[in-house]
């Protein structure tokens, strides 16, 4: 994974009271890795967690807990 393409994956949004806060696009920062790794076909990871509520629960934005699963599997 090139530092460039890394680096974009990466934001700064510092919190309220002004304390360092980094977001990833973790997505992003997978699909950049299994390309480096010669996967050459990677489906899914576009969605948000937080952006939809109604698809996810999200402890940092509703602050309160919900199950989530992911799975990953080779494609013959």
């Amino acid at each position: 994974m090139g530092s460039t393409g890394a680096a974009a994956a990466f934001v700064y949004r510092p919190r309220g009271d002004g304390s360092p806060r980094w977001l990833a696009d973790l997505p992003a920062l997978a699909r950049q890795r299994l390309a480096a790794l010669g996967v050459a076909q990677v489906s899914g990871g576009r969605w948000c967690t937080v952006g939809e509520a109604s698809r996810f629960f999200s402890f940092r934005r509703d602050g309160r807990t919900g199950r989530l699963a992911a799975a990953v599997a080779p494609c013959a």
